[in-house]
């Protein structure tokens, strides 16, 4: 009884939910992928290294957002460490703002969860962080109205581009 109810949550939350899986890359390197799932309640975005680069780097995190909470699960060679909202905005403040625009497709420039600019070219959309020192900004590019943008390039201290595979 137990694992068919377990499979009926797993049947409703893919049917009733969205989800994108992106190839990532570090520059030009293919290095893991990165995975948005998306119900009416939560956000799930989860990465991962590819098995092969592990011997070199070994990096998986998962993000959690809830109504305005979100936290940060990394695992980064056996260590294992958990951001809370503010630690998440100093560190990585890509995740929440790529989440949140894809929750309102606008831009949040009073700055309640993260203070940022948006600016609209044709199917693009460039977001322009403006407390972050990591990330100068980020371009989503959208093949139709998806959900989900087809790119997604982030531009800072390193050049990260996320391409969707599915």
């Amino acid at each position: 009884m137990r694992k068919i109810f377990l499979a009926f949550l797993l049947y409703l939350s893919i049917a009733l939910g969205d989800e994108a899986v992106y190839k990532a890359y570090y520059g030009f390197i293919p290095i893991g992928t990165v995975e948005f799932k998306w119900n009416d309640k939560e956000i799930k975005v989860e990465g991962k290294v590819y098995p092969y680069l592990r011997f070199i780097y070994d990096y998986n995190f998962l993000f959690e957002a809830k109504d305005n909470d979100f936290f940060l699960y990394e695992k980064e060679n056996k260590k294992i460490r958990k951001y809370t909202k503010e630690k998440i905005l100093e560190k990585k403040p890509w995740l929440p703002l790529i989440v949140k625009f894809l929750k309102t497709k606008k831009a949040d420039e009073t700055g309640k969860i993260y203070p940022y600019k948006l600016k609209k070219e044709g199917n693009r959309y460039i977001i322009y962080p403006l407390k972050s020192k990591k990330v100068k900004k980020i371009v989503l590019i959208f093949d139709k109205d998806d959900n989900f943008p087809k790119k997604i390039k982030i531009y800072g201290k390193y050049f990260i581009k996320l391409e969707r595979i599915s």
